[in-house]
């Protein structure tokens, strides 16, 4: 890692998939062999439409915006502009904007003086620990009472207490409470963009423990295993585990669970270059 006091949700995710590929992501920082994914273009690219649409809502942009029409003109505009856009044929970019448009029906464009993060970073220190992340989007539901939204591109729990130790949720709680201390009550969900459903549930203080816990824990072990690392104790240190994870990992071809295998290169990746790089970055730290 370049900043050994430097955590977030994702790191911890990572950390607790695969300790190898956050080896070569984090602490290596290894250029990923594999192109992205279809399915996390497609993602990205929603992503991209909803995040620049409500942008222009909350920035009061024009009145068209808040209409329905003027909403999606404003997410086809930022999907188009979107790295993603060019990655993926044509009609694979109009679905993305159907799939938003669908799903937009249905939830509704918020009224600006609700929106009070797009995107929102922020930087939430704990216990010597500098934990940072972004929240996707964060509405004032009330005079003390806000909520908390993570978008996703995929399927997400049907029940509420499926996310009651959701990592990334409880500590976007944390930091929107130290944000907004006016909100005494902080609700936090997930939305799924594609299938236009949501779960959520209000924070509790249990909830936030535990997550601060587990991420204190994810973090220190991580760091342990860095200050272990040699060429000896790699496998030891940082062990590759697969999973369903496997099929999207941008880094197989550095992983031992895939020698041999014929993958998908990025263009101008040349992995047995960066494979010795790997190898002499273990050597040196040990």
């Amino acid at each position: 890692m370049t900043d050994a006091l430097t955590w977030s949700p994702s790191r911890s995710r990572r950390w607790r998939e695969c300790p190898r590929q956050f080896l070569f992501n984090d602490v290596l920082g290894a250029p990923p062999a594999q192109p992205d994914p279809p399915h996390f273009l497609r993602g990205s690219l929603i992503h991209a439409g909803m995040e620049g649409a409500i942008r222009a809502v909350a920035a009061g942009k024009h009145r068209h915006a808040r209409t329905l029409a003027g909403f999606l003109d404003e997410a086809n505009d930022a999907m188009r502009a979107h790295p993603a856009a060019a990655q993926l044929p044509e009609p694979t970019v109009a679905d993305c904007h159907r799939v938003l448009a669908d799903a937009m029906a249905g939830l509704g464009v918020p009224m600006p003086a609700s929106i009070i993060g797009v995107e929102w970073k922020f930087v939430l220190r704990h216990n010597g620990i500098m934990i940072n992340g972004a929240i996707d989007l964060v509405l004032r539901t009330g005079p003390a009472s806000l909520r908390v939204l993570d978008w996703k591109s995929g399927k997400i729990p049907e029940r509420s207490e499926a996310i009651e130790g959701h990592t990334a949720l409880g500590i976007y709680s944390i930091a929107a409470m130290r944000a907004w201390r006016w909100a005494s009550a902080i609700e936090v969900g997930l939305y799924s963009i594609p299938h236009d459903q949501s779960v959520n549930l209000i924070v509790t203080r249990a909830m936030q423990e535990l997550v601060l816990d587990r991420v204190s824990r994810d973090y220190h072990a991580a760091q342990h295993a860095r200050a272990l690392l040699s060429p000896e104790s790699v496998d030891e240190a940082f062990p590759t585990r697969s999973g369903d994870h496997c099929g999207s990992c941008r880094f197989r071809s550095y992983c031992p669970l895939f020698g041999g295998s014929a993958l998908p290169v990025r263009p101008g990746v040349d992995v047995e270059k960066e494979r010795e790089h790997i190898a002499r970055k273990i050597t040196l730290s040990g």
